[in-house]
């Protein structure tokens, strides 16, 4: 199968999402029981030089498939490109000793951490090479970009979320280790970090806009409407007129614009927006006052 093959097709499991893609619940169970585990695995009753987990290929692939795409890329955009080397180098010395014996390579018990990177990157910039060598096509993309065609359709609503979002997934890739291609896990974790931009935003860029509260002794009248609202007598020390002339008992008023979960309010009556607040009481005015602030 040519190196284009190989790409289009992971490209189309991860896109429809195959059953291998699933997120698994970790097995916490050795901690309770004092049992130290694979530091790979975690599951007890082995080490790192036996671990036969089925992670192990999976950890494997996902290396091949992250620098397949990324060298490919490079090929027709040199020197633009880290990623690669950015998601190795995240990954637990564990993980390193696993790819370094599944692929064969001159490690021993004193090879360092940053040893390990430069033979895990050397081999699978060598291994990327030899399967594009007789690749021709042009059409290549950074593996964030192919990410954000798979997960970002129809997650964003604006530029501002666009940026939020691609600034979370390129950390998720990055971090991302042998779930580089569990895209239901992907999709669980952006989800997540959406649901938090678009909660903190609605605060942000909703803020409340209070009406001006100013203080009109002309308003005093001898015998006042009810309020049109509880259909109580308003008095002078509990009548309120907005900037569009109808008065409500203060009360209402308040209650209304507290309640309200956009910027501003609008009059029961005519639906103009309350942009003033006239009483003729002190003591109203300072209630006014308070509660707005």
């Amino acid at each position: 199968m040519s190196a284009i093959n190989m790409l289009q097709n992971r490209i189309i499991d991860l896109t429809n999402e195959e059953q291998t893609n699933r997120v698994y619940i970790p097995n916490y169970s050795n901690i309770f029981n004092h049992v130290r585990g694979c530091s790979f695995c975690e599951c007890p009753g082995h080490n790192i030089r036996t671990c036969r987990h089925p992670d192990r290929e999976k950890l494997h692939e996902c290396a091949q498939f992250m620098y397949l795409i990324t060298c490919h890329y490079l090929d027709s955009h040199p020197h633009t490109e880290k990623t690669h080397k950015k998601w190795l180098d995240n990954l637990s010395t564990s993980e390193y000793k696993i790819l370094a014996k599944l692929n064969r390579l001159d490690t021993n018990s004193k090879t360092t951490r940053e040893e390990y990177q430069e033979k895990l990157h050397a081999h699978y910039i060598e291994y990327a090479e030899d399967e594009l060598r007789n690749v021709t096509s042009t059409n290549a993309t950074p593996i964030l970009f192919l990410y954000m065609e798979i997960l970002l359709r129809g997650l964003v609503t604006d530029i501002d979320s666009m940026i939020y979002a691609v600034t979370k997934l390129a950390m998720i890739i990055k971090n991302s280790g042998r779930h580089l291609m569990d895209m239901p896990r992907f999709r669980y974790w952006l989800n997540n970090h959406m649901n938090d931009y678009y909660r903190i935003s609605q605060f942000r860029e909703n803020p409340k806009k209070f009406p001006t509260i100013t203080h009109n002794p002309s308003l005093a009248r001898g015998v006042h409407d009810e309020c049109p609202i509880c259909y109580t007598e308003m008095t002078n020390e509990s009548v309120v007129q907005l900037g569009c002339a109808h008065s409500f008992c203060g009360d209402c008023i308040i209650g209304q614009i507290k309640s309200s979960r956009k910027p501003t309010s609008e009059c029961a009556m005519c639906r103009a927006t309350i942009s003033e607040c006239r009483t003729t009481s002190k003591k109203l005015l300072t209630k006014l006052l308070s509660s707005f602030v």
